[in-house]
């Protein structure tokens, strides 16, 4: 049995314990009057006070929700049991959390403190920070911008927004909510929900939460599935209803048409967002989430269209699929398509098949929702499983792709996770799978880099906005006692690879201190003061330096290019696992890493970038033929596995002929470490050498990967920085030295096969650093234990 803490050493606090919690509540409220008074002080002489203002608002707070989880503790019980891990959980924490809360808000005064004297006596200098409540936001390049300076938005889901400083401490964006549960039967929107969307919008844009995002939940109303029990057919846990119903694409605009102009109009000329859609997922294997919700004749009479259009007769179908169909009217939907079937050809038609009537609705979507209010074209978003990438499954109907290119705003709902939570679910491959990382790193980086490379090296000019991250707390773990440093370091990991606006799940407490009636908050945010004072301190950080972070994560140009195969992604359960493998391993090189596919792959300059190709047994003629044309072109291609790769059509048959790829390298898979050694030594010729030589090794001077370290030249200043994120179990030791004069421009250095790269690492040029975080010089080698973050600045 596993028996979780869930907060600090705490003193007694039962309901009948009054004197000591007495007590513990005036320690609180004295440290809060010291920090406060110091803030006062900080600020007549000119001092930076924001951060410390976020420790102010995280104290109040759960000051208001400890003397709640102190009244209420049998309520408090009752919420725990609802926890669905509850029995490998310690029973008698609950009685415990409010004076875990108390204690944990003493250690942030304490923190907040401990900083304003360290800033006051010189020793630390903080950036200011944008202020989110003055100036126009808008949406810019690959960022949003307010007052025409790259910003990051950000809040945490269900913050209070009325009659509430907690958004200056702790983000600005706005929200709101429709969905098809308050459509009546005559096609209006509900009167009484409506008037609330609209006040809502209204307050928000007075406030200035920006930008204010609609979030659609497709949830029926409960006449609709009275009157239409039909079209809830082929529903899912998100979108309830039959996405090929006719209806329901009546019922979405009407929706539309009855919502978004009046909200629109009370927001005023404030920029909009429209998230489509709460992690889509429209599973059809056996075994699949919600698959008893079955399918509806419309879609098997779209099913067999799209047959009809792919074969044109029904011999090519039952030659292609061995079967004996009379004509196409007479094709049967492999509902629920049995997964011994995957790797054949009815497989690879009914998951392209399901991803193309999802890629149809979404458009829909999109269209309908942007043409529902005349001249204000609000961009579109969609909140996609950040998993999809890592797992293994494809019959969802996940077109990644294809959604990138379709959003304005990319999104996703992202994972990231400390090393010492508890895991409590048997994810895909099992527990052991999932939790095999830890050995390595102090934080599961791998999915929330992946997914945000592969979108950002398709998109780079649309922002991306995380809308539920998960980095608190998830289904399948916990951890009661979040490290501060390890909340700096995920979300600086977030934001170096390309995040450009976060919203965390979640806030768990109504305004006046309460839990919600539900267990997500058991856990997480509403009951850990230090988590939420780092998450509202590091995104101020994060937004003092948010051009510099811009430019780390969405470079230029990114030198070695994973090949991401739709094809094998469909065919091959074991795809995935070694496209995050190969992508991990090239990762810890510290070198510009992005990702392509069969289609993106033409706008690649092939005399600089080279493409890596994991193991990809299946792979259809035209995505072969495009990897051969970059070839022929002059491309240099790495290939993992070769013998295993590229042998099969995406049909499954044994391709026929030469494959007439000539890899520069072949090599095999293995371990992420043993893997990154041999990218290493075959992409050594390919790589440009960086302004500074950086070295990574542990306390016996031994090579070591794990901390991620980017130079990265600040755009408006030409400054150089090097951003440093210690992911490694080990405390290492990075040493940073002068490679070669800056006056070479060798981002455009082209590939070069037989030579290293490397210029002159002798120079005589010389450095100083300073930590641009606290504006204080620091000496190379520099010790970075877990969870350490760095910002360096180089001058020479």
């Amino acid at each position: 049995m596993v028996i979780v803490g869930f907060g600090l050493p705490s003193v007694p606090t039962q309901a009948n314990d009054q004197p000591t919690w007495s007590q513990l509540r005036e320690q609180v409220q004295t440290r809060l009057d010291d920090l406060t008074e110091l803030i006062t002080q900080a600020k007549s002489q000119g001092i930076e006070t924001e951060y410390a203002m976020v420790s102010v608002e995280t104290i109040k707070a759960f000051q208001n929700a400890a003397q709640w989880d102190h009244d209420n503790v049998e309520e408090v019980r009752r919420l725990f049991k609802t926890f669905r891990f509850f029995h490998k959980t310690d029973p008698t924490e609950a009685d415990k959390l409010a004076g875990n809360e108390m204690q944990a808000c003493l250690q942030v005064a304490d923190h907040a403190i401990a900083e304003l004297h360290q800033q006051m006596a010189g020793e630390r200098t903080l950036a200011a920070t944008p202020d989110f409540a003055d100036g126009d936001l808008s949406l810019g390049p690959g960022y949003y911008q307010l007052n025409g300076e790259i910003v990051f938005p950000y809040t945490i889901v269900w913050l209070p927004k009325v009659d509430s400083t907690m958004p200056d401490a702790l983000g600005r964006i706005g929200e709101t909510y429709f969905a098809l549960s308050s459509l009546k039967p005559d096609g209006t929107y509900d009167k009484f929900a409506l008037k609330q969307r609209v006040d809502s919008a209204r307050i928000q844009a007075a406030q200035h939460f920006s930008p204010l995002y609609h979030f659609w939940g497709h949830i029926p109303a409960k006449w609709m599935i009275k009157q239409h029990p039909d079209a809830m057919l082929g529903g899912r846990r998100f979108t309830q209803y039959d996405i090929d119903n006719p209806l329901v694409r009546t019922w979405v605009e009407q929706l539309c048409e009855g919502f978004l102009p009046p909200v629109a109009d009370a927001y005023g000329d404030k920029p909009l967002l429209y998230l489509l859609a709460n992690e889509p997922h429209f599973a059809t294997a056996q075994g699949g989430w919600l698959v008893k919700n079955g399918q509806s004749s419309f879609t098997q009479a779209k099913y067999q269209r799209w047959l009809t259009e792919k074969y044109g007769q029904v011999e090519e179908l039952n030659a292609a699929h061995r079967a004996t169909y009379q004509d196409f009217a007479s094709v049967e939907m492999p509902f629920p398509i049995p997964p011994k079937l995957r790797g054949g050809p009815v497989w690879y038609d009914w998951c392209r098949f399901n991803m193309d009537r999802v890629n149809e609705w979404f458009s829909f979507l999109k269209a309908t929702s942007q043409s529902a209010v005349a001249g204000h074209d609000a961009p579109v978003t969609i909140k996609m499983l950040g998993h999809h990438l890592v797992d293994g499954q494809r019959d969802q109907g996940m077109d990644i792709e294809y959604l990138v290119n379709l959003q304005d705003v990319t999104g996703g709902d992202l994972r990231i996770q400390p090393h010492d939570a508890t895991f409590y679910t048997h994810l895909e491959g099992g527990l052991d799978a999932q939790t095999s990382w830890t050995s390595r790193y102090s934080y599961d980086w791998v999915s929330q880099g992946l997914f945000l490379d592969f979108v950002r090296s398709l998109a780079p000019e649309k922002p991306f906005f995380d809308s539920e991250w998960h980095g608190f707390g998830a289904v399948h773990w916990r951890h009661f006692e979040l490290d501060r440093n390890y909340v700096r370091a995920a979300l600086w990991h977030g934001f170096s690879n390309g995040m450009g606006m976060i919203e965390p799940w979640m806030w768990g407490r109504q305004p006046d201190g309460s839990m919600r009636n539900q267990a997500d908050q058991i856990g997480e945010l509403a009951t850990q003061p230090i988590a939420v004072d780092a998450y509202g301190r590091t995104m101020k950080e994060l937004n003092a330096f948010a051009s510099l972070f811009a430019a780390a994560g969405t470079p230029t140009q990114r030198r070695f290019m994973l090949f991401y195969c739709e094809e094998s992604a469909i065919q091959n359960a074991g795809y995935a696992e070694q496209l995050s493998t190969t992508y991990e391993s090239l990762k810890l090189l510290n070198a510009s890493i992005g990702l392509t596919t069969p289609t993106h792959i033409k706008q690649l300059n092939v005399q600089q970038q080279v493409v890596i190709v994991p193991p990809t047994p299946f792979i259809s003629d035209a995505s072969l033929q495009r990897l051969q044309d970059f070839q022929g072109a002059g491309g240099h291609i790495v290939l993992v596995d070769a013998d295993q790769s590229l042998h099969r059509t995406e049909m499954g048959s044994p391709r026929e002929g030469d494959i007439a790829i000539r890899p520069v390298a072949s090599l095999a898979m293995a371990e992420p470490f043993q893997l990154a050694s041999r990218f290493e030594k075959v992409l050594e010729p390919f790589r440009v050498a960086q302004p500074l030589q950086v070295s990574i090794t542990n306390a016996k001077g031994e090579k070591r990967f794990g901390v991620f370290a980017q130079q990265v030249t600040e755009p408006k200043t030409n400054r150089l920085y090097v951003i440093l994120n210690n992911a490694s179990r080990e405390s290492l030791t990075v040493t940073i030295r002068p490679r070669h004069s800056p006056t070479t421009n060798h981002a455009d250095a082209p590939v070069r096969s037989g030579s290293s790269g490397n210029l002159d690492a002798a120079s005589k040029t010389s450095i100083t650093l300073s930590d641009a975080i606290t504006q204080q010089p620091i000496e190379s080698p520099i010790l970075l234990n877990e969870y350490d973050v760095r910002l360096i600045e180089v001058k020479q």
